[in-house]
């Protein structure tokens, strides 16, 4: 597999503090499974903090900046450009701001367009290939030109290689459960994660409290400040969310691309929707029996939360049941899929 002569992949994303950085960290999956397999790749990005740009940068992912206006004209253009420059073979755009006209800009430049979906909301999809991760993919209408590919459903969840490294491993669920992971996604605006912390901080079970802390998060001072003195942890950007998950005995997270993460690792999981988009993916994990729904954040009740956690905390029947539905839906192999689909469109 790595000696084929891949062209270079260009991927297009973003993100900060109000979208997250789950379309980012996704693409990072994908980058590094190209650049496993004997491809280069340049990733661009028009909105983006210096922190998640050293995080590609650190996984030896080229970062080039596009000025411009997400999703507008000049960014098309620009991108265009640049992927041009680098004699691309196919450009990867991750962004609800990339629309109709961006995808069909890219396509009429000759470039092969992949583009990452999760709610097919748009008009029209301009892709050679479009890719929805999620469990209501399969259910999901896609307006496309003929000869368009989709590849729908978890098969296709992309996981960084922290994780594919941990195919043959699988977390086991103990009888005791102290330690709870919080993740309420990169950047976390509406500060969920404090109010989480301030349940947990009421239980009588003597927790072991770790909460990432993403690298577009505008809370992180004040989520050290209420953590300082109670044992709980504030971590920015760990090296491995892998070795984090694998830590855990429980998790209460956002609703975005950790949910699968979390299902890959075995890990039972409280989500809350933090975003629209988010709702889709929490009631369809929920019905799986991986994850417990806790709904929108803004309306959860510390107490609600507490309860919850405790009654799981207090199960590890439940536990079990949880981690099982989990490990079932995510095999880890999605980028490899995604990447073979790829190579038979460009005739390798």
């Amino acid at each position: 597999m790595t000696g084929i002569n891949r062209p270079p992949l260009v991927i297009r994303a973003d993100g900060n503090a109000r979208m997250g950085t789950g379309h980012v960290m996704r693409m990072l999956a994908l980058a590094q499974a190209y650049r496993r397999r004997g491809g280069r790749v340049v990733f661009l990005a028009a909105d983006i903090p210096d922190a998640l740009v050293r995080v590609l940068e650190g996984h030896q992912v080229a970062v080039n900046r596009v000025p411009a206006a997400p999703g507008s004209e000049d960014d098309a253009r620009l991108a265009a450009r640049q992927a041009a420059e680098e004699e691309a073979g196919w450009v990867v755009l991750d962004g609800y701001h990339f629309g109709p006209d961006y995808q069909a800009w890219l396509q009429s430049r000759g470039f092969k367009v992949l583009v990452m979906d999760d709610m097919a909301h748009l008009p029209s999809y301009h892709g050679h290939i479009i890719v929805n991760q999620n469990l209501h993919a399969p259910l999901c209408r896609y307006p496309v030109n003929n000869g368009t590919r989709l590849l729908l459903g978890p098969d296709y969840v992309l996981l960084r290689e922290e994780f594919r490294r941990r195919r043959a491993q699988r977390r086991a669920v103990g009888l005791e459960a102290r330690r709870v992971l919080v993740t309420m996604g990169g950047g976390d605006s509406g500060n969920f994660t404090a109010t989480v912390i301030r349940a947990l901080k009421k239980s009588r079970l003597a927790l072991e409290i770790t909460a990432v802390v993403g690298p577009a998060n505008p809370h992180r001072a004040a989520l050290q400040a209420l953590a300082n003195g109670t044992g709980t942890r504030i971590i920015t950007s760990p090296p491995s969310m892998a070795d984090l998950m694998a830590w855990a005995d429980l998790a209460i997270s956002a609703g975005g691309s950790t949910v699968w993460e979390l299902a890959f690792m075995g890990l039972p999981a409280l989500l809350v929707t933090t975003a629209g988009n988010q709702a889709g993916i929490v009631d369809a994990c929920a019905r799986t029996g991986m994850a417990v729904n806790l709904g929108d954040p803004a309306r959860l009740d510390e107490e609600d939360i507490l309860q919850v956690v405790e009654q799981l905390i207090r199960s590890p029947v439940m536990r079990r049941r949880m981690a099982a539905a989990g490990a079932q839906l995510v095999d880890g192999g999605g980028c490899d899929r995604i990447i073979d689909a790829m190579s038979a469109g460009n005739g390798q």
